[in-house]
């Protein structure tokens, strides 16, 4: 046999070894793959059946009620894998027995895949006929507190964050109501209370562009609510950008039944977020307002002797400094064809308005006395009269200065 044969066959031999074990090995991979593929199928239809989804709800809900101290319940979960999650009837209480959240229906769209890269991102949150209950005793905590801290992720040196993303945010017939006892003081009813408010018949559009830890993207493509005073939002849209040391606002328009208020370039800053905890001394305000009208009876929720106000103001200029010492700059008011005011004006102790004490410069103040005869009688809700001398003057003009309180200007 000649060595060429010879080699000729060796290399066969080992050819047929080889092709052997890349089917053995063809043979296992497949196994392996459908065993693989086998599982997330089995998996995929265990999670489809209502009693295993149901049973998975209730195993988490009895960890969740545990680590809370408190009653969490849940009616129902559906799941479909990878990426929709609805439930109803959920509940949460707080730790003194009464309602924390309720929520009758939600349903989120969710990426499953993005989990895995530091991004929570939903595609859409619908909720139907939420219910909310912020409570802040006398001492300044929250029943909201005890839900923070349990969750409160202890500070590592890791410089990674979670970032969240929600596309459309949606409320359907929500309510939520906020009772703050630390800085109540009762008011008559139909009266703007800031510490003690409920908010019904919420529908809104919120997209949470981005939320990490220094950094928030809002923009409210639309609000409408209506609060127990009688004050109703038809409409709200802005867009909020929030740092660590101020929050921009590109624009803001605000409806009301009769009335549109349109800002520009809102801006508010701070040292810290800390600075919230007293807005009015240490955030400041730099927001210019663009021509906007208001219906008075609008403002009856505020100033209860405007419910029979018919007439429209407008208004445009420019708010400035602290809510405790405010200025309007270039301020130009007017109100039907009865009064019209062009002036800068300073204002110290807001938010007590009986308190604060005013400086202005009046540069234009035009009224007709008897538009102002008209206006006192729908705000007396009975007829007024002027002297009759004073009606002789016609349009009355003035230029100068005013300075004190409401209550004793000169």
């Amino acid at each position: 046999m000649s060595i060429s044969l010879w080699f000729h066959k060796i290399i066969g031999y080992f050819c047929v070894i080889k092709s052997k074990s890349i089917k053995k090995t063809a043979k296992i991979l497949g196994f392996s793959i459908a065993g693989i593929v086998l599982f997330f199928v089995l998996f995929y239809i265990l999670l489809q059946n209502n009693k295993i989804q149901n049973r998975i709800a209730q195993i988490v809900v009895k960890e969740l009620s545990a680590k809370l101290h408190t009653k969490v319940s849940v009616g129902h979960i559906d799941y479909k894998l990878f990426n929709i999650l609805s439930i109803n009837d959920l509940y949460v209480e707080d730790q003194h027995k009464d309602t924390l959240l309720f929520i009758h229906d939600a349903d989120a769209h969710f990426n499953f895949w993005k989990f895995f890269k530091g991004k929570i991102i939903f595609t859409s949150i619908d909720i139907n006929q939420l219910y909310g209950n912020l409570v802040v005793d006398k001492k300044g905590k929250s029943n909201l507190d005890f839900v923070i801290k349990a969750f409160k992720e202890p500070q590592t040196n890791d410089s990674t964050q979670v970032e969240y993303r929600i596309k459309h945010f949606k409320l359907h017939n929500s309510t939520f109501s906020y009772h703050n006892f630390q800085h109540y003081k009762s008011l008559p009813n139909g009266v703007f209370n800031g510490n003690d408010l409920k908010f019904t018949n919420i529908n809104t559009d919120i997209s949470l562009n981005v939320f990490k830890k220094d950094t928030l993207n809002v923009e409210i493509f639309k609000l409408s609510t209506l609060e127990k005073s009688g004050l109703e939002i038809t409409s709200l849209k802005t867009h909020v950008f929030v740092s660590k040391k101020a929050v921009l606002l590109p624009s803001l328009e605000l409806q009301l039944p009769n009335s549109k208020l349109t800002l520009e370039e809102v801006k508010l800053k701070y040292d810290s977020l800390a600075d919230f905890k007293k807005f009015a001394e240490k955030v400041r305000l730099n927001t210019p307002i663009s021509k906007s009208y208001f219906a008075l009876s609008d403002l009856k929720a505020f100033v209860p002797e405007f419910k029979n106000v018919k007439g429209i103001a407008t208004l445009k200029g420019l708010i400035s400094g602290r809510i405790s010492s405010m200025r309007f700059h270039k301020m130009e008011i007017r109100y039907e064809q009865s009064l019209f005011l062009r002036a800068d004006l300073d204002i110290n102790g807001l938010p007590n308005l009986s308190e604060a004490f005013i400086y202005g410069q009046i540069n234009q103040l035009d009224v007709k006395p008897t538009g102002v005869q008209d206006f006192i009688s729908e705000l007396s809700e009975k007829p007024f009269i002027l002297p009759k001398e004073l009606n002789q003057l016609g349009l009355v003009k003035y230029k100068g200065n005013i300075t004190g309180f409401l209550s004793n200007l000169v």
